[in-house]
C-alpha cells in the first residue's frame, strides 16, 4: 500500500496538469448581484478560470469591490486570472490610464521627439507604479497575474512596416541605456541594434514584474503564476522577436499569444 500511493497519487497529479483550461475575459460590470450569476453561467459553458481586467480605474476607485468579484468567481469553482488592463497605456486594453495623463515626463517619445500617451516600459517611475498595482492586486488572492500584450507604443501597423522613422520609444532613458549598451547614439530610424534593444527591454521589464509578484505572494504565504501573452506580429512590431527569452524567464509560468 505504501508503494501505490506515490504511484495514484503522481497519476492523479499528471492528470489533473493535463486536463485542459478553458477561460473567457470578463470586464465591464462591477456590480456583484450581476457577476455572481455571470460566473455561473461561464461555469455553464465549460470554462474553469476566469481573467478579470484590473485597470487603473479598478485600482483607484474599487479595490475592495474588485476582491469581492474575485472571492465570487472563486465560489463558483473559477480560477481567477487578473489583468493589467491598459495600465499605463502599455498593455491590452482601451481603458483610461490616469498615470499617462499625470506623468507627463514617464511618458514615452517618438523617434521625432513627440510625447506619447504610453509610459516607457524603462522608466522607474512607471515600475514603481506597477510594483503598486501588484500589491493591490495580491490583496483579491488571485491564482494567476496575466500579463497581457506588453509593448511600446503601436502606430498603425502598416505606417509602421512602411516608415522606419516611426517607432518609441527614444526617450532620455532610452536613449542613454541605448548608449551604453551599443557605444552610439539612438539612432532616428530603426535598425536591428533598436529592435533588439526594444525586445530586451519588454523582456528585462516582465522579469522585474514577475520576479516581484512571486516575491510578494511568497511574503504572503501563498503562490501565483505569472502568465505572459505576447503580440503575434511578425518580426520586430510586436517589440518581441524572440520568444524565447520571455519562456526563459524563470518566474513566467504560462506563455501564449493572441489568435
Amino acid at each position: 500500500m505504501e508503494l501505490s500511493k506515490p504511484r495514484k497519487n503522481a497519476a492523479h497529479g499528471l492528470a489533473r496538469a493535463l486536463a485542459p483550461r478553458t477561460g473567457v475575459s470578463y470586464f465591464g460590470s462591477r456590480i456583484q448581484r450581476h457577476i455572481k450569476e455571470d460566473m455561473r453561467d461561464i461555469v455553464r459553458h465549460n470554462c474553469n478560470f476566469v481573467v478579470h481586467t484590473f485597470s487603473e480605474t479598478d485600482m483607484e476607485f474599487c479595490p475592495g469591490t474588485m476582491k469581492e468579484i474575485a472571492d465570487i468567481s472563486r465560489r463558483e469553482g473559477l480560477r481567477v486570472w487578473v489583468d493589467p488592463w491598459a495600465v499605463g497605456g502599455v498593455f491590452g486594453g482601451e481603458s483610461y490610464s490616469r498615470f499617462v495623463a499625470v506623468n507627463l515626463d514617464a511618458r514615452e517619445r517618438s523617434a521625432a521627439g513627440e510625447s506619447l500617451p504610453a509610459a516607457c516600459l524603462n522608466n522607474e517611475r512607471f515600475r514603481d507604479f506597477m510594483f503598486s498595482w501588484i500589491d493591490v492586486v495580491l490583496e483579491t488572492g488571485p491564482d494567476v497575474v496575466f500579463w497581457d500584450e506588453p509593448h511600446f507604443y503601436l502606430y498603425p501597423l502598416d505606417q509602421m512596416a512602411k516608415d522606419k522613422a516611426l517607432w518609441a520609444c527614444r526617450c532620455g532613458i532610452c536613449r542613454r541605456k541605448f548608449r551604453k549598451r551599443f557605444g552610439y547614439v539612438m539612432p532616428v530610424r530603426l535598425n536591428d541594434d533598436v529592435k533588439l534593444f526594444k525586445e530586451d527591454s519588454i523582456i528585462d521589464f516582465l522579469k522585474i514584474m514577475c520576479d516581484r509578484v512571486k516575491l510578494r505572494a511568497a511574503c504572503r504565504g501563498f503562490k501565483i503564476e505569472n502568465a505572459v501573452c505576447l503580440l503575434p506580429f511578425k518580426g520586430s512590431l510586436g517589440g518581441v522577436m524572440d520568444w524565447s527569452k520571455a519562456a526563459k524567464i524563470s518566474s513566467v509560468d504560462i506563455i501564449g499569444t493572441d489568435p
